[in-house]
């Protein structure tokens, strides 16, 4: 089963992109990799925004969040109407 969705997956992938690995991540918590078989992995390839708080720190979930919910959209709206556009 997880080789089907290893293939899957690449048909959606750019061809300049490549797998290095062939788990399956469903999430990251901390430090670690949760795989959908059930493995932990400790992360030892996280990219700049992972390395200092770790996956899903709750404070950087709850400013997205947060984020997200602002009415940012409006805010784009004016600032062109303000600018004639």
């Amino acid at each position: 089963m997880e080789k089907n969705k290893i293939m899957e997956s690449r048909k959606h992938i750019s061809p300049v992109w490549s797998r290095s690995t062939d788990l399956y991540v469903e999430r990251g918590e901390g430090s670690y990799l949760y795989t959908t078989d059930g493995r932990k992995l400790l992360d030892l390839t996280c990219g700049i925004g992972v390395t200092n708080t770790g996956h899903s720190h709750p404070r950087v979930v709850k400013a997205v969040q947060d984020q997200a919910l602002m009415d940012s959209f409006s805010v784009i709206l004016e600032l062109k109407q303000s600018r004639g556009q």
